[in-house]
């Protein structure tokens, strides 16, 4: 895999790209872009996919997905360690 950050802009932006190659052969590119909205993180995930065959694609959907669920299990800790501090030094 080959990733890029494209624009960094804290607590407001973040983008980066990847491709992603199979045996050499490029299978994959990906724009992931983190936008700050309302106090909130919006997450674009867009993807543009080339397969040699069904059972290529079927492993990338798999691996996308086992990635979406670490990114979600990293969130929620981050979540529950600023919960705590916060609790810890009074500030809620």
């Amino acid at each position: 895999m080959l990733a890029h950050f494209l624009e960094i802009h804290p607590r407001q932006r973040i983008a980066y790209a990847y491709t992603m190659l199979a045996d050499s052969v490029l299978m994959s590119s990906s724009l992931v872009e983190f936008d700050g909205v309302e106090s909130k993180t919006r997450m674009t995930f867009t993807e543009q996919a080339l397969f040699g065959s069904a059972f290529d694609g079927d492993i990338r959907e798999h691996g996308t997905g086992i990635g979406f669920t670490r990114l979600h299990e990293a969130m929620a800790e981050t979540l529950q360690v600023g919960n705590r501090q916060r609790a810890a030094s009074g500030y809620n």
